[in-house]
């Protein structure tokens, strides 16, 4: 009987190890790129903990450089501002001599904007002798991130792109008055619909839907009215989508072009762009035609 027990343990640890290691098997993995000087002796690594993060995540760049003292060596900042990326934190570690070689460590924290698949760009030092000799370049190749993001096809099918009035459950059965009432109210309604039919039947007065403005903001040369014409469809939506992660951050994106706060950022979030990733969440095409309707 002891027997038993300790086999049915074992095995039951075997089991879990198992599903221990195969989730770790699915990690992404870290990625180094690195260059080196040959006359000098000078290096240069770039390196990426991961090369797949969520909308909702951050990463960190680490560049690391080393070279000797009888060398100067300059690294060259990244233009952060031409790329898909938002700078959030910069650090830099003070030079330390390791090994018979000067060193310097750069971190820099960055943010996505929208899904998909992105560059970081490579980083490049440039190394100076002492004795008056034509200074040399290193670079690191750039490095490739896929920005995954969180709405699963569940949430896309279960939640409805255009906001609806919430109704009250019905607390209380078998109530004559409330359903005479209802009637009532339905028959009035009828008649209302009635009228504006045989009075307005030659003008079309629906409002553009959410796709259609999308599409027609998608097509329109002025930034400032597409960030307007946004805001306005994203009070449309349903707060449960408005709520996500990502509509959140294009909502956010949105309010910081439209009063100013960010000027960088609305190079890179423009109205086009913001209203083509939100047709995709809801799962339309983009391509479509603006007379095209949901």
């Amino acid at each position: 009987m002891r027997s038993l027990i300790c086999s049915i343990l074992l095995l039951m640890i075997a089991v879990i190890c198992q599903g221990c290691g195969d989730h770790a098997s699915t990690e992404a993995p870290a990625v180094r790129h690195s260059a080196t000087d040959p006359e000098s002796g000078a290096t240069l690594t770039t390196s990426i903990e991961t090369t797949e993060i969520s909308i909702a995540q951050r990463i960190w760049v680490v560049d690391r450089w080393s070279f000797p003292e009888a060398y100067r060596a300059e690294f060259t900042p990244r233009d952060w501002s031409t790329s898909d990326w938002s700078v959030v934190q910069v650090d830099e570690e003070p030079m330390q001599l390791r090994d018979g070689q000067l060193e310097v460590i750069r971190r820099v924290q960055l943010e996505p904007f929208l899904p998909g698949d992105y560059s970081i760009p490579g980083a490049t030092l440039l190394i100076k002798s002492e004795n008056d000799q034509p200074p040399t370049t290193i670079s690191t190749e750039p490095l490739q991130v896929t920005v995954l993001g969180v709405l699963t096809d569940d949430d896309k099918g279960a939640l409805n792109p255009i906001a609806d009035a919430q109704v009250p459950a019905d607390t209380e059965q078998n109530q004559p008055g409330l359903l005479w009432a209802g009637i009532a109210f339905g028959v009035a309604l009828l008649a209302g619909g009635i009228y504006l039919l045989l009075h307005h039947s030659g003008t079309d007065t629906r409002a553009p839907s959410v796709y259609q403005e999308l599409r027609t903001i998608i097509d329109s040369k002025d930034q400032q009215i597409g960030y307007e014409r946004l805001a306005r469809v994203f009070d449309r939506l349903d707060p449960r989508l408005r709520s996500t992660s990502e509509f959140r951050e294009m909502i956010s994106a949105c309010d910081r072009a439209r009063f100013g706060q960010e000027p960088a950022a609305a190079k890179l979030a423009t109205p086009s762009r913001i209203a083509q990733h939100a047709l995709q969440l809801l799962g339309h095409d983009t391509t479509s035609t603006i007379g095209g309707d949901a």
